[in-house]
């Protein structure tokens, strides 16, 4: 795991880290404003001594989904995106990304990346919708059997399910509205046969 370090990044927005021990990579979701898309996604090596050095990133785009120019009257970043959460498949062979936006709907939350032998994206990311027409994903879960993915968003009370097929997601998303707080956090219980959730207002389901 990569020292403790401070590395300046300029984005404009915070958003999620995601380690792979395996390909000795560090992954880091940014934010960015309208016309800085192509920088939302940071990619660092992992030193044999676990130091990140800061200075051979690779940049790739957080989605490839144009964020929406500003209305009238709305100045630069008034529109915004973020990387909620990101997974790794368990091959190592696809990157998930989770992306909210800010004061914009995300119609595609889901970014998927195809990872080369070396943990570094390839190709062009693909983005798919999770049935949360609102601000997007917060955070995500795999099943164990990495054929299910779960997600939640602001804006959505419930639980969003995408069906996989050998890493990529296949079918319709579906849609679990259960309680009246919007789920900002969840953990599987040991045996996964339970999803536990943090809300807003502090409440706890189940």
């Amino acid at each position: 795991f990569p020292k403790e370090m401070v590395i300046e990044v300029p984005a404009t927005y915070n958003g999620a880290l995601l380690v792979s021990s395996k390909a000795r990579k560090l992954y880091a979701g940014w934010g960015d404003q309208e016309g800085e898309s192509e920088r939302g996604l940071w990619v660092y090596d992992i030193q044999s001594d676990g130091e990140v050095t800061g200075s051979d990133e690779r940049v790739y785009p957080n989605s490839p989904e144009p964020i929406p120019p500003p209305p009238p009257g709305g100045g630069p970043g008034h529109y915004f995106r973020a990387v909620g959460g990101m997974l790794l498949s368990p091959d190592g062979k696809r990157l998930y990304l989770g992306v909210r936006g800010g004061r914009h709907s995300e119609k595609k939350p889901l970014v998927v990346y195809d990872l080369d032998e070396k943990g570094e994206p390839k190709g062009k990311p693909r983005a798919y919708a999770m049935g949360n027409f609102h601000l997007g994903i917060s955070h995500m879960l795999l099943d164990p059997r990495a054929s299910i993915l779960y997600t939640i968003g602001w804006g959505g009370t419930g639980l969003f399910t995408m069906p996989l097929e050998n890493g990529e997601p296949a079918g319709d998303p579906q849609a679990y509205t259960f309680g009246y707080n919007a789920k900002s956090s969840m953990l599987p219980s040991d045996r996964f046969d339970c999803l536990i959730f943090a809300g807003q207002p502090a409440t706890v389901e189940v």
